[in-house]
């Protein structure tokens, strides 16, 4: 049964079997993908996380240095602070 939100490697995985020649049916059902999100993927439709970007307050690289400076206040025993 496929879940609701696909991995993005399960998701390249069945684009690659398709590709190699499986069916989209059977390379969804396979790899435990919608068939229609596979097949949009296939069509060039790009995952929410990309086409909603410019959307979100924190760029992917904002983002991805608070994570880090957050792991990195938690590892020293520091809770990081909401400001």
């Amino acid at each position: 049964m496929p879940s609701n939100r696909p991995n993005e490697l399960d998701l390249r995985n069945a684009a690659n079997d398709v590709a190699d020649g499986t069916p989209i049916r059977e390379a969804a059902r396979n790899h435990c993908v919608h068939y229609s999100t596979l097949r949009g993927r296939l069509l060039g439709r790009l995952p929410k996380a990309v086409t909603h970007t410019n959307q979100q307050r924190l760029s992917l690289v904002q983002e991805e240095r608070l994570t880090r400076w957050i792991l990195l206040q938690a590892a020293l025993g520091c809770p990081p602070t909401h400001h």
